[in-house]
């Protein structure tokens, strides 16, 4: 759709899929073969600890099986 919308092919190393779900975002992200900035303080939040002292190995364990490439991780999304 992106490319679409653009008119043009687009590098997908230079496209970052944001979510917050494990089981639609990173696999999303990795089926489109896309590097993955988890959002934690949503979905998973507590389990992770988002606002408080989050580890970021547990955070790996949770997106690897999607086979996301976990470019980061943030509790909130902010530009």
């Amino acid at each position: 759709l992106a490319e679409a919308a653009a008119g043009r092919p687009l590098e997908h190393s230079r496209i970052l899929a944001i979510g917050d779900s494990v089981r639609t975002d990173a696999i999303g992200a990795a089926g489109a073969g896309l590097d993955l900035l988890f959002v934690t303080g949503s979905i998973h939040a507590a389990e992770l600890d988002a606002f408080g002292r989050p580890d970021p190995e547990a955070i790996t364990g949770l997106v690897a099986p999607s086979g996301a490439t976990l470019a980061g991780f943030m509790p909130r999304l902010a530009w």
